[in-house]
């Protein structure tokens, strides 16, 4: 089975779209001098909203493309236990305060890799996996 042209278009766009989010994370938002200069709860602000800015252009894209319902539910899923993780790990720095640094550490490794295009990659190799 062939991937329409339109499937083509709007995953690229959202992959594109998340890039750039990443990008302008990983630039502006983890600059050192950015870090110095701002207030953390600042920086914790602009984190999730790159987080929920990738999860929207993600979802707009899945949707729009006209991937199936399934493949939808799986990016809630995957999104979801991703945002489910950096809470807990949040909430374990706050009450441990012996691995304080480990959980941020791992906390803020998760939400990198929710605010990179990694799951959107993996939704769109599932639905290529799906389709055949």
């Amino acid at each position: 089975m062939r991937r329409s042209p339109k499937r083509k278009i709007y995953y690229f766009a959202g992959l594109l779209a998340i890039a750039l989010v990443y990008s302008f994370y990983y630039i502006y938002i983890l600059d050192p001098q950015f870090i110095a200069t701002s207030a953390q709860i600042t920086r914790r602000i602009l984190r999730v909203i790159s987080c929920f800015l990738v999860y929207g252009i993600g979802l707009a894209a899945i949707r729009q493309g006209g991937l199936p319902y399934w493949l939808i539910r799986t990016w809630h899923i995957l999104y979801g236990t991703g945002l489910l993780i950096v809470v807990l790990c949040g909430l374990c720095a706050g009450w441990v305060p012996f691995y304080r640094q480990t959980f941020l550490d791992l906390t803020f490794t998760f939400l990198e890799f929710l605010i990179s295009p990694v799951l959107y990659v993996i939704v769109g190799i599932i639905d290529r996996i799906g389709r055949h």
